[in-house]
């Protein structure tokens, strides 16, 4: 939907980007139908303000103006097109509003039943305890994006009040605001309990932490200048070792395929280096998805302990910066410029980084490196590894996806494995013999590939359990994709001893290839439907924009050719590629590429599903069971009535809507079907698209024109 556009500027007063901002995406549909009300008030302002200007100027012009007939007859049916219109959106957004304000009362009541029943267990299960504190949490999101919704419409009905006593003098929404403000009134309180339960019982020792916790998901917070500041310090440290580094190499140093100096340290670095580029395409995502309103904490399931993109750019900068500090110390001391002396310690500052990194990744108990989050990839871990065990779920396979392109790193610390241990403290002046350590000697990559695959068709496997039908359907072919990587894999690895494999592997690879880029382009980012607005795309875009989907999809048909050889390097061996090590490094950045591009598109495709079911947070659980003894005790009944009351009592304020003909069960059954099926009953009396087709509004403007 595009706003604004059509408004003329004396007209327009709204914030655009903090009312875009602002709006919960996955309800973008329940929102005011904003365009259709500005383009039945364009022809009735734009005369109002000619009016203005003739009065002063041009009488004679002004007493044409006001005579013309066909220019009045214009406004009176816009005029009454636009009450028709501001009517209907009003029961549709005061409906929803009801729907969803019924909603939050019951579960905030059932919360609090849950922790009545949490204080009568004998000994709490700090599992269930867990849980009932993050459906704090997720109650609070929700009471936060409601709190959203309804202030938007505050904000943009102050808006048309204006617009319309300009246009057609006429006074509205006055009733319809100050119900609303009442509402935002409750809801702030309902928000102020949900803080306080939360804190009570969660935080009694610690309020602080659960203060910060429920800041992550209030209002965007501009960069403060220690940010921007720190931020700026790194970028420029980056930037004079990157210079000093290239001009070695335009020295003639530096170069990975001298096999006296740099060449055996090379991939040490190299896989350092990967990770490192991965870890900022990334943020690089996680940026975009901010940018564009994607939310994908619902889809990768993320709780209150998730990263803000300042905190993810903080920690990728320092993680930069030693990595380029300690590879320009390596670089001088093997290249012999300095550090003589030192060779033994300064041989080992990327064994260090490696350390440094892999203790970040996987050590989850520094509270000021968002240690939970390494504990949710542990938890995606656990459910990737053993998902026919449990319920599928498809993060496990996006966990697995990430893997796929991170073989490269992994071969390389699999060399850097094995370059310390055969002489970690050399004192000889020979050079070691790195050779025992090249790829054509390790298979660890090669297992990894196996099993990576493997587990992807038992996801596949249990899918089709799950839908009870396996032959001719998307897990089959899924499958047989995922056989055909490891046949690649298999081939290219059974090269190592037979070359005659090699013309095998290229049939294998090509089919692969393709395959996977059908599938990626069809299936994991739902493009190519039929009968869309957006040729080859589908009709509804998150990033708005189509030509940055075509885009990724032509750079991606580009880059997922470096697939083949991340899984079978030895290949390049082989196919007499000179800069070898150069290339495998190309290849690796290629294949982080197309892994970056993956996930933009996947999680978008997720978010765009999610809006299609207008699901905008995780459905609550209660963990702690109601059993009969305890609801008497407790009266649950009479906390269900509380809420049902509330509720009556707030239908009853709205002027378009009351218990009568407030239907919630309609509204579920909207909210559960497919989004191109969705129409709200109240709503489906006029076409809007229609309405602006039909308006001729640019004829009437140049009629009124013709006047100055």
């Amino acid at each position: 939907m595009i706003f604004f556009d059509a408004l003329p500027s004396y007209l327009q007063r709204i914030d655009q980007k903090q009312y875009r901002q602002e709006m919960v995406p996955e309800w973008l549909r329940l929102y005011l139908d904003y365009e259709t009300l500005e383009c039945l008030m364009i022809v009735a302002g734009e005369y109002r303000h000619k009016k203005q200007i003739l009065k002063n100027e041009n009488s004679i012009k002004y007493l044409e103006l006001t005579q013309n007939i066909e220019i009045k007859e214009k406004i009176d049916k816009d005029k009454s097109q636009f009450q028709l219109v501001l009517d209907q959106e009003l029961q549709k957004i005061e409906s929803f509003i009801l729907y969803k304000y019924q909603d939050l009362l019951q579960k905030q009541q059932q919360l609090q039943e849950q922790i009545k029943l949490m204080h009568l267990q004998v000994s709490i299960n700090k599992t269930k305890k867990e849980q009932l504190k993050q459906q704090f949490y997720e109650l609070y999101k929700q009471q936060l994006q409601y709190e959203s919704f309804i202030q938007s419409h505050i904000n943009i009905m102050q808006q048309i009040q204006f617009e319309v006593q300009y246009c057609f003098k006429i006074e509205i929404l006055i009733k319809d605001r100050a119900i609303l403000e009442q509402l935002i009134q409750k809801v702030d309180d309902d928000m102020s309990k949900t803080c306080k339960l939360l804190s009570f019982n969660f935080y009694p020792y610690d309020p602080n932490t659960c203060r910060k916790n429920l800041q992550k998901y209030s209002k965007r917070k501009n960069t403060s200048p220690i940010n921007i500041y720190l931020f700026g310090l790194f970028f420029g440290i980056c930037i004079v070792i990157v210079v000093i580094l290239l001009l070695m190499r335009l020295e003639g140093m530096l170069d990975p395929e001298n096999e006296l100096l740099f060449s055996p340290i090379f991939p040490s670095i190299r896989g350092g280096g990967l990770l490192l580029i991965y870890y900022w395409l990334l943020t690089l995502n996680q940026y975009i998805w901010i940018k564009y309103q994607i939310n994908y904490k619902l889809y990768l399931g993320f709780n209150h302990h998730f990263s803000t993109l300042p905190e993810v750019i903080k920690r990728v900068s320092f993680l930069s910066t030693i990595f380029l500090l300690l590879f320009l110390i390596t670089c001088i001391q093997v290249e012999e410029i300095a550090f003589k002396d030192y060779k033994n310690i300064i041989k080992l500052l990327p064994l260090l980084y490696w350390i440094i990194f892999l203790g970040y990744l996987l050590i989850p108990t520094i509270k000021k490196l968002n240690g939970q989050g390494r504990r949710w990839m542990y938890r995606m871990l656990k459910g990737a590894l053993f998902t026919h065990f449990l319920c599928y779920d498809g993060r496990y396979t996006f966990v697995l996806d990430q893997f796929v392109s991170l073989f490269s790193p992994i071969r390389d610390l699999e060399y850097t494995i094995c370059y310390y241990s055969i002489d970690l403290f050399n004192d000889n002046k020979e050079i070691i013999n790195y050779k025992k350590c090249d790829q054509g000697q390790r298979i660890v990559g090669d297992i990894c590939l196996i099993v990576v695959f493997s587990l992807k068709c038992l996801h596949c496997l249990t899918l089709a359990k799950k839908n009870g039908k396996f032959l001719n359907t998307l897990e089959m072919w899924n499958s047989l994709k995922n056989l055909l990587a490891v046949s690649v894999g298999v081939v290219g690895c059974l090269n190592k001893f037979d070359k005659t494999d090699a013309i095998l592997w290229i049939i294998l690879a090509s089919t692969f290839t393709i395959f996977q880029q059908y599938w990626e382009i069809k299936y994991d980012w739902l493009l190519l439907q039929p009968n869309t607005k957006f040729k080859f795309l589908r009709s509804d875009l998150a990033y708005i924009n189509p030509y940055f989907y075509y885009f990724l999809v032509l750079l991606n048909m580009i880059v997922i050719s470096a697939w083949a050889f991340t899984i079978s390097p030895q290949m390049y061996l082989y196919l007499k590629i000179p800069n070898q090590q150069l290339f495998m490094m190309v290849v690796g950045v290629m294949e982080l590429t197309r892994r970056f591009i993956h996930n933009q598109i996947k999680v978008e495709k997720e978010h765009v599903l999610n809006l299609r079911r207008f699901k905008s947070s995780k459905d609550l659980i209660y963990p702690f069971e109601q059993r009969d003894e305890t609801v008497n005790k407790l009266g649950l009944s009479n906390a269900q009535n509380l809420s049902m009351l509330e509720f009556q009592r707030l239908s009853q304020e709205f002027t378009r809507n009351t218990q009568q003909n407030f239907n919630r069960q309609e509204i579920e059954i909207l909210l559960q079907q497919p989004y191109d099926q969705q129409k709200m009953n109240t709503n489906s009396q006029i076409d809007r698209k229609d309405i602006r087709k039909q308006l001729k509004t640019e004829y009437y403007i140049k009629m009124i024109e013709q006047y100055t």
